[in-house]
């Protein structure tokens, strides 16, 4: 074979060679930020779910919070016999509860509050 034929091959196959590494960094390039932009994805997800999550314990905490449910047990049983199902009356005894608790009056006074009188009149 000819010089000039080798040389033209050689010069054809380093030209190839290089086109390949070239693709090779971009195809790298490109699958590095394909990884950040799924890490990222994943991220905002976890981030999103958490904060989902923790606005469901917030709502709830609320709701054990308007049925009583913070309170001593003995405190909870009296607004349940007084209240019954009625969602506002338990509220309302709970709130007073809380309220009176609070101030330092002692679970017994409460309950025996509840018990003589209306107290959210």
């Amino acid at each position: 074979m000819p010089a000039a034929v080798l040389q033209s091959l050689l010069a054809a196959t380093t030209q190839q060679a290089d086109a390949t590494q070239a693709l090779a960094a971009a195809l790298s390039r490109q699958a590095e930020a394909d990884l950040a932009r799924v890490t990222l994805d994943r991220e905002r997800l976890q981030w999103e779910q958490g904060r989902e999550k923790a606005a469901a314990e917030a709502v709830e905490r609320e709701h054990e919070r308007s049925r009583g449910e913070d309170l001593p047990d003995l405190v909870q049983q009296t607004i349940s016999k007084f209240a019954g199902e009625d969602p506002m009356l338990r509220s309302q005894l709970a709130s007073y509860a809380r309220t009176r608790a609070a101030r330092g009056i002692p679970e017994q006074q409460i309950v025996k509050e509840i018990t003589m009188g209306d107290p959210t009149r």
